[in-house]
């Protein structure tokens, strides 16, 4: 798989993504919009998964799993 396929998994991670590329990747994942195969950031990826589970397309990987548990671990810590 390439580096740029790799899933999001840590909060550092989380915290660097381009939001415009993440949404634009979302609303690929959706069915909104193409999918951009040339995109190679992992921001668009990301939102392109994301996109895909909210849809019901996909399910819900292990790694998003634990990227939510610790989202929410840190919204609670503050």
């Amino acid at each position: 798989m390439s580096e740029y396929l790799k899933p999001i998994e840590t909060l550092a991670e989380f915290d660097a993504i381009d939001d415009d590329a993440c949404l634009e990747g979302y609303r690929a994942g959706l069915g909104f919009i193409a999918v951009n195969y040339m995109r190679k950031d992992v921001s668009y990826w990301h939102g392109y998964r994301n996109g895909q589970v909210d849809r019901g397309l996909e399910p819900c990987s292990s790694e998003q799993s634990h990227l939510v548990g610790q989202i929410v671990a840190r919204q609670r810590a503050h």
